[in-house]
């Protein structure tokens, strides 16, 4: 198959599919169908079971897939060869687990991590002593409107006092959501 081109000089190689699309550089839409799991080898070598390989490269060269967040998962190792997976929200897709395509992160975007499912309460102003305007269900995406200085919380990406203003208005803790980037993504408030 033919790579997948993605912004920002990325690229990704699927291998072992069968039934799979040929893009030629063409752009895949969101959630488009690429092939099913099998045990192709025409690119050469061998398989035992259905299961596909994945490659990511920057510019045309491989690199490290954990710390990279594709189609709104973020991508982790593991404890050895073939045990990471990918995260999407709270919901995690380890071995043999299915990734969908949520479709690409805008660079003012985050997705809601609630940390254990549920969801992600939303704040009148940047911190808990603002009034509550109502909740983000996990895995939604948000968009940042700016950012600024409150209370600190911990969350799965750490802890901070970093408070994130969404495009209507609320306030959530940068702690929950899963932006690729440690700072603000769209400037101070």
């Amino acid at each position: 198959m033919d790579p997948v081109i993605h912004d920002r000089g990325y690229s990704t190689d699927y291998y072992h599919l069968w039934s799979s699309i040929s893009v030629n550089g063409a752009a895949v839409g969101q959630g488009a169908y690429l092939g099913y799991t099998g045990t192709d080898v025409t690119c050469g070598g061998s398989a035992t079971g259905r299961h596909v390989h994945f490659g990511l490269r920057q510019n045309s060269v491989y690199v490290p897939i954990a710390g990279h967040g594709i189609g709104k998962w973020d991508f982790v190792n593991g404890a050895g060869e073939y045990q990471g997976g990918a995260r999407h929200g709270s919901a995690f897709a380890g071995v043999g687990g299915a990734v969908y395509n949520y479709g690409a992160l805008g660079f003012n975007q985050g997705v809601v991590d609630a940390n254990g499912g549920g969801t992600l309460t939303r704040r009148s102003g940047p911190g808990t002593g603002y009034g509550v305007l109502g909740s983000l269900a996990d895995g939604a995406t948000v968009t940042v409107s700016c950012s600024a200085n409150g209370t600190s919380h911990t969350g799965r990406y750490g802890t901070t006092a970093l408070w994130d203003r969404l495009s209507d208005g609320s306030w959530v803790s940068d702690a929950y959501l899963s932006t690729g980037v440690n700072g603000p993504i769209n400037g101070w408030c």
